[in-house]
């Protein structure tokens, strides 16, 4: 990739962090916690929640927002998706390098209000992302940004357990 299009790749990042930040500046301060847990970033409290929704179509399941809401969704450089790491949903973004400098991983925790849903999460291994225009009885869902991996807890286990490196595993080998 040549340096003109990595440039303007990673400023779009940087563009829908800074929306992202521009967002959670505009929530009430009492629907948004900072957590370090098990990420660094911020948690969405219950009194979010209804900003959110799943949706799913021949792809797949998709977490979607309203557009108007959060153009922000159709860009953030996501990277994976946990579920049994805290209450609900957590979203982890990759690091942005621009110009010789980083913006960390951050978190984005949403709180799932039901457990139904964190089951049908649970059989999932894969996220979309969506963003749907309309009333929400009929809301309409076109797909955005990217499909991430979805991982529950043993399933983040068993991924870290195969990732060990080949000179590991002759350390270790008997």
């Amino acid at each position: 990739m040549d340096t003109k299009k990595t440039l303007d790749s990673r400023s779009d990042d940087l563009v829908a962090v800074v929306d992202f930040l521009k967002w959670l500046n505009s929530c009430d301060e009492s629907g948004i916690q900072q957590m370090e847990q098990p990420f660094p970033g911020v948690r969405l409290l219950p009194t979010l929640s209804d900003l959110f929704a799943l949706a799913q179509d021949e792809a797949g399941w998709m977490l979607t927002m309203h557009a108007d809401e959060a153009p922000w969704l159709a860009h953030l450089p996501l990277h994976s998706a946990y579920l049994g790491f805290g209450d609900g949903l957590t979203l982890l973004t990759q690091p942005v390098e621009l110009l010789g400098e980083t913006l960390p991983q951050t978190a984005i925790e949403i709180f799932v209000p039901e457990l139904a849903l964190l089951d049908l999460l649970a059989s999932q291994r894969l996220l979309g992302f969506g963003h749907g225009r309309g009333e929400r009885e009929a809301m309409v869902v076109t797909r955005v940004n990217r499909v991430i991996p979805l991982y529950t807890k043993a399933r983040y286990e068993e991924a870290r357990r195969t990732a060990v490196t080949p000179s590991a595993t002759r350390m270790f080998a008997r």
